[in-house]
């Protein structure tokens, strides 16, 4: 059970003992009618029990609260010590070097440095900084709106319990002689409202701190990483040109694109879904066809023999690759 899920079932269990003491209350305040006069009920019941259940109830009410109360703070502190947490030295450094240097990184280069910085809000915010000058739009969750977030679902909760007065319908909300007026800022504004009594008379839901619930996990979570237009526009603009209403691709323009952007692959996964020429482009730059030639050869006799062995169309890739001619999409998709 995490903590908002804590703070729900606090807040389910009060309600719970609150319509015991309701029930209890009224059935006792009945009777007290029936056989008291007006007067003497208004001295021996109002001015007797009625006290001892309203101060009984309010003080659990109180504690309620304040456990509720505690448990936001502990999130709040949380929140706080992310954000002040220093990123270690070394890390610091490497990113330095790189906004100094203008390195570019790829993008399993940032995701290497990510784990790194990931306890550290500050950390997280410059890291997604050099992302965004590499061309990856990224987005990082602000503090203060998460914290005003928090405030608010703590106050929306607290305002709940004060004002839960049991059901409504037929049984009236039979705690309402019970619970306190309505307080803000220390100011009594008498008591609460019907349609705030039935808000609070609304069983309470899982979903109910879904919104701020999500903003705390996506605090720390792992970044997604999405090209920036413009770095999208850029990449469309270099491969454009290189494939023609056919589908066939300019093998030595693909060449010189992936010399230049080394993790194009990878790029091209970030790229929009609607790239028309996302999914050719990636085939022909896995297969890397006419690159395979202009490779060092690093490979032995025996490793190229394993290779041919583990696929036939591989071969047929690499001797289409040696004739260096145009690349067309149905050949492709067989591979």
């Amino acid at each position: 059970m995490d903590r908002f899920e804590k703070v729900l079932e606090i807040e389910k269990k009060y309600r719970r003992n609150a319509d015991r003491i309701f029930e209890k209350y009224r059935k006792e305040e009945t009777e007290a009618r029936k056989r008291l006069s007006p007067e003497s009920f208004q001295s021996e019941f109002v001015l007797g029990r009625w006290v001892s259940y309203a101060g009984s109830f309010r003080s659990e009410t109180d504690i309620t609260v304040r456990r509720v109360n505690e448990i936001f703070q502990e999130l709040r502190d949380e929140l706080k010590a992310w954000m002040i947490k220093p990123v270690e030295p070394g890390v610091l450094e490497v990113l330095r070097c790189i906004r100094e240097f203008g390195i570019r990184l790829s993008l399993q280069e940032l995701k290497v440095i990510e784990p790194e910085i990931n306890n550290s809000y500050l950390g997280k915010k410059v890291f997604l900084s050099i992302a965004k000058d590499n061309g990856f739009s990224t987005k990082c969750i602000n503090i203060d709106e998460l914290l005003s977030t928090l405030d608010t679902a703590q106050s929306i909760i607290e305002s709940r319990i004060y004002s839960y007065a049991g059901k409504g319908g037929n049984e009236g909300f039979p705690g309402r002689d019970l619970i306190e007026h309505k307080i803000i800022n220390g100011v009594d504004m008498g008591e609460y409202s019907l349609p705030e009594l039935a808000m609070a008379s609304v069983e309470p839901r899982s979903n109910d701190l879904d919104y701020v619930k999500k903003l705390f996990e996506k605090a720390k979570a792992p970044i997604s990483y999405v090209l920036s237009e413009k770095e999208a526009e850029d990449i469309a603009k270099k491969l454009d040109p290189l494939i023609d209403r056919w589908g066939d691709i300019n093998t030595k323009g693909a060449d010189k694109v992936r010399e230049e952007i080394p993790d194009i692959v990878s790029r091209l996964d970030s790229m929009p879904d609607d790239y028309e020429h996302k999914e050719a482009f990636k085939k022909y730059f896995l297969l890397n066809y006419a690159g395979a030639k202009s490779q060092p050869e690093i490979n032995s006799a025996k490793e190229s023999e394993s290779i041919i062995e583990e696929s036939s169309s591989l071969e047929q890739a690499k001797e289409y690759a040696d004739r260096r001619g145009t690349v067309n999409m149905d050949i492709l998709n067989q591979f």
